[in-house]
C-alpha cells in the first residue's frame, strides 16, 4: 500500500496571471472581488495563488475548502501574524485575532454580548434610530429627498450599536467612529501600509473614539444600582472574566468595544444596503416584504417573535447575504505546510479560506445568479446543504455576532420599509462594487424617499402564524439535531400552582424562565401589588434578571390554578448563548415539545416522528373559555385534541338527527383534559356530532385540530392509530348506550 502523499510531494497551486509586480491587486481592486474569486475556483478548481499589495496568498475556496476547514480545526494555522497590526491599534485582545483554545470564558461572554437575546431588549431602542435617521431625510420629489445608501446606513448601524452597547446613542461621536473603524480595518486586511497609523488624521479620529469610550466607561462606573436599564453589551463584557477567573483589564475592555464599533460601521451597513438593493431591484419579492411588514407592525413594532415571523424578509436577507457576502474569506499564516487538493499549501505563507465559490455553485442553487428569496426558505432550504452557505465564517470561527446582526438588519429594513415608499436613483442603475476595505456598493447607489406610507393594514398578524413561522425555521433546520440543545429543552419541569399563588417575588433572585401553559398570572409592581399586566397561556416570563444573575423586576401571582414549564438559568443561558435563541423561541420550542407530548398522549401509537407531521398538518386554536367548538347535530369536520386547558361534553337528551337543542336544555356528562380528544366518531363513523362540546368556564382552551381527510388518512396508514381510536369509540359509545351518551 503506497503512503498518503505529504505536503513535500506536492506542487504548489496553479498561480491566477497578472501584472508585473502588482500581480492581481488591480484585478481584486477596481473589479468585484467575489466574481473574480468565483471565475477563479471554476478554471482552476478549490485551489490558486493570487498576489495581492507584494504579497502571496494561497486561496481555499469552495465546499471543499470549508469541509477541509472543518476537519483541520486549525491545525497549523494562526492569526496573528496576520491581524497584528490591527491589534497594535486596539491595544487590547482581540478575539479575531486569537487562538481558538484561549479566553473561553470571554468567548462565552462575546456570545451573550452580540447575541439575539440582548438585541431583542432594545428593539424599541433600534427602531427609534430608524425613525431618527428617516426624519432627518424627509421624502420629496428632489435632490433633497435623496440619500447615499452606504452614508445612511453606515449612520444607522453605529446608533444602533452604541444604544446596545450602553444604553444611549452616541450619534454625536459618529464621524471620528467611522474615520477610525475604516482606517483601522484597512490597515487590519493590510490593504494600507502599517505606517499610516502615524498620520496626524488618524491619530485624532483614534484618540477621539478612545476618549468616547472612556467616558462610557466612567458613566457605567457611577450608574445607580437601580439604574432599569436591560442587560447590555457593556453589562456582558464586565461579567467577563479572563481564563484566570480575572475581571477583563480595562485595555481589553477598550478593545473588545471598539471590536464591536469597528464591525458594525465596517460590516452591517453593508449587509442592510446590499439587501435595500435586492429588494428595490425585484418588485414582485418587495411587493411581498412590504405586505409582510404591514400585517406585522400593523399591531405595533415587532417582538423577536415577529421578526422571526417575517420569513419572506428573512429569506431575503439570507439570499441577498448569500449572493453579496461581506466576508470574503479567513486569512490565517500557514505555520506547517499541508496538502490540499493535489497540492501544498506552504509554510510561511498566508492563506484564505473562502466559501464564496459555494453560493454561487449550480448543484446548490439552481440558476444561481438569480435573487429568489423563497430558496433561503422553508421548503426549499437549499442554504442548508452543507458547505452550502458561508456569510458569518463557518466552524468554530463562526462570527457570534449572528443573531445580532441579524435583529438590527431585520429592525432597519423593516421599519424603513414600513414607514418610506423609495426608489433607487435612477432607476435600474446596476450594482456596483467596491472594497473598501470589503466589499459593498459604491456612494453611487442612492435611494430617494418619495412619500411617507400611510396604507398601513389593521389587525395585525396572527401569532400563531408568527409562531409557525418561528417553529418551521426552529424545527425545520439543524439546531434540534443538536443532541445538547434537545437535552436542554428535555430538562424542563412541569410544575402546578394553586390559585392565589405567588410564582415569582420583585426583588429576587432570577433563577429561573417559565413558559405559562395552562391557566391565567397576574404580573404587579410593588409590595402592594400593582397590576401591571395579565399572562395567558403561551406567555413566557421570568427572563428579565436572567441575563447579567440580576433580580426579579415584577410579581407574578397565579390568578387561577396554573400549570408552567420551568427552564433553570444554566440551560436558559446556554441556549441563549450556544443556539442564539431568544425567550419567546425557546418558549415556542418548549411549548412545541409539551404539546407534541399531549397529543402523543392521546395516540400513544404513533412515534415522534408522525407526531411532528400531525401537528404540522393540523392547525393549533385556541377557544375562549365558555365558547361553543362543536355542536350536536352538525356535520363533522374536524377532530381535536386538547392541548390545554379543558373542554366540557354536553348531550341534549332529546336530541334527534338535526340540530340540537341550546345549551339550557343540555347535560354536561364528561369533562376532558390535556391529552384527550373529542370529534372522532363524527368522522369516523360519517355522521353528524353527537353532542356539545365547549371550552370550560373560566379558562381559554388550546385544541390541535384536524381535518376530516388528514384524520382518514391517518387511520388508514396507522392501523395502531386506528385501534387507539376504535378502543375510545367503543367505550363511548358502549358507555352512551348503558348511561348517557357521552360519544362525540
Amino acid at each position: 500500500m503506497s503512503k498518503p502523499q505529504t505536503a513535500a510531494d506536492l506542487p504548489p497551486p496553479p498561480r491566477l496571471p497578472g501584472l508585473p509586480l502588482l500581480g492581481n491587486t488591480l484585478d481584486l481592486l477596481t473589479k468585484d472581488t467575489k466574481t473574480y474569486f468565483i471565475d477563479a475556483y471554476r478554471q482552476h478548481g478549490p485551489v490558486f495563488k493570487i498576489n495581492f499589495l507584494f504579497k502571496d496568498y494561497t486561496v481555499l475556496a469552495g465546499a471543499e475548502a470549508l469541509d477541509h476547514f472543518t476537519k483541520s480545526n486549525e491545525k497549523g494555522l494562526s492569526r496573528r501574524a496576520f491581524f497584528g497590526a490591527m491589534d497594535e491599534e486596539v491595544g487590547g485582545v482581540v478575539l479575531l485575532s486569537e487562538p481558538l483554545g484561549t479566553f473561553q470564558h470571554l468567548r462565552g461572554q462575546a456570545r451573550i454580548a452580540f447575541s439575539r437575546q440582548l438585541a431583542s431588549e432594545f428593539i424599541g431602542q433600534i427602531i427609534a434610530a430608524v425613525d431618527t435617521a428617516l426624519d432627518q431625510h424627509p421624502p420629496g420629489r428632489g435632490k433633497a429627498a435623496e440619500v447615499s445608501v452606504m452614508d445612511f446606513t453606515t449612520r444607522i448601524a453605529f446608533d444602533e450599536y452604541s444604544r446596545l452597547m450602553c444604553g444611549e446613542s452616541l450619534a454625536a461621536h459618529y464621524e471620528s467612529a467611522q474615520k477610525y473603524a475604516h482606517w483601522v480595518m484597512n490597515i487590519g486586511v493590510k490593504k494600507w501600509p502599517k505606517w499610516s497609523a502615524r498620520l496626524p488624521a488618524y491619530k485624532k479620529a483614534r484618540a477621539e473614539v478612545i476618549a468616547m469610550i472612556e467616558s462610557v466607561l466612567d458613566s457605567y462606573e457611577r450608574r445607580p444600582a437601580d439604574h432599569g436599564m436591560p442587560y447590555t453589551i457593556l453589562d456582558a463584557l464586565m461579567d467577563a472574566r479572563t481564563d484566570d477567573g480575572e475581571p477583563l483589564a480595562r485595555n481589553d475592555l477598550i478593545a473588545t468595544i471598539q471590536y464591536g464599533i469597528i464591525g458594525t460601521i465596517i460590516y452591517m451597513n453593508r449587509t442592510i444596503s446590499f439587501l435595500l438593493h435586492d429588494l428595490l431591484s425585484n418588485p414582485e419579492a418587495y411587493a411581498r416584504v412590504r405586505e409582510e411588514v404591514a400585517s406585522i407592525y400593523a399591531a405595533g413594532p415587532p417582538d423577536s417573535l415577529g421578526l422571526r415571523g417575517m420569513s419572506v424578509l428573512r429569506g431575503a436577507l439570507k439570499e441577498s447575504m448569500r449572493l453579496h457576502p461581506v466576508s470574503l474569506g479567513m486569512p490565517f499564516m500557514v505555520d506547517e505546510s499541508f496538502a490540499f487538493n493535489g497540492h501544498a499549501v506552504e509554510k510561511g505563507l498566508f492563506c484564505v479560506y473562502t466559501g464564496v465559490p459555494a453560493h454561487y455553485a449550480p448543484n446548490f442553487y439552481p440558476q444561481p445568479d438569480r435573487f429568489e428569496p423563497d430558496r433561503c426558505r422553508a421548503p426549499r432550504n437549499e442554504h442548508k446543504q452543507r458547505g452550502a452557505y458561508a456569510p458569518y465564517g463557518f466552524g468554530r470561527r463562526l462570527c457570534p455576532a449572528v443573531g445580532l446582526v441579524e435583529t438590527l438588519v431585520l429592525c432597519t429594513v423593516s421599519r424603513i420599509i414600513h414607514r418610506r415608499e423609495m426608489v433607487m436613483v435612477p432607476e435600474g442603475d446596476p450594482l456596483r462594487t467596491v472594497l473598501s476595505p470589503l466589499p459593498g456598493p459604491d456612494n453611487r447607489f442612492r435611494i430617494r424617499f418619495t412619500e411617507e406610507r400611510t396604507d398601513q393594514e389593521s389587525g395585525g398578524a396572527d401569532r400563531w402564524k408568527l409562531a409557525a413561522n418561528a417553529l418551521e425555521e426552529l424545527f425545520g433546520g439543524d439546531r434540534l439535531r443538536d443532541p445538547l440543545l434537545r437535552e436542554r429543552l428535555g430538562r424542563v419541569q412541569e410544575r402546578r400552582f394553586n390559585s392565589g399563588s405567588l410564582i415569582l417575588r420583585q426583588g429576587d433572585t432570577a433563577e429561573a424562565f417559565y413558559v405559562l401553559v395552562d391557566g391565567t398570572i397576574k404580573v404587579s409592581a410593588g409590595r402592594e401589588e400593582r397590576p401591571l399586566a395579565v399572562l395567558s397561556a403561551g406567555a413566557a416570563f421570568g427572563e428579565i434578571g436572567l441575563l447579567g444573575e440580576g433580580r426579579r423586576t415584577a410579581n407574578c401571582r397565579a390568578s387561577s390554578d396554573v400549570v408552567v414549564l420551568e427552564m433553570q438559568r444554566d440551560d436558559f443561558m446556554a441556549i441563549v448563548r450556544d443556539s442564539d435563541l431568544v425567550p419567546g423561541e425557546i418558549a415556542a420550542s418548549v411549548r412545541q415539545r409539551y404539546l407534541a407530548d399531549r397529543a402523543q398522549q392521546a395516540l400513544p401509537s404513533l412515534g415522534a416522528d408522525k407526531v411532528k407531521s400531525l401537528i404540522g398538518a393540523g392547525d393549533i386554536q385556541t377557544v375562549p373559555a365558555g365558547e361553543v367548538i362543536i355542536r350536536q347535530g352538525d356535520e363533522a369536520e374536524n377532530f381535536y385534541i386538547v392541548l390545554t386547558g379543558r373542554v366540557d361534553v354536553s348531550v341534549a337528551p332529546e336530541a334527534g338527527a338535526g340540530i340540537g337543542p341550546g345549551p339550557s336544555t343540555a347535560e354536561v356528562v364528561a369533562t376532558l383534559g390535556p391529552g384527550e380528544f373529542f370529534g372522532e366518531i363524527g368522522i369516523l363513523e360519517s355522521r353528524p356530532r353527537t353532542a356539545t362540546v365547549t371550552a370550560a368556564t373560566g379558562e381559554a382552551v388550546d385544541l390541535l385540530v384536524i381535518s376530516r381527510q388528514v384524520l382518514l388518512d391517518l387511520v388508514e396508514k396507522t392501523p395502531q392509530a386506528r385501534a387507539d381510536l376504535a378502543s375510545v369509540m367503543l367505550e363511548r359509545i358502549v358507555g352512551g348506550a348503558r348511561e348517557e351518551p357521552a360519544a362525540r
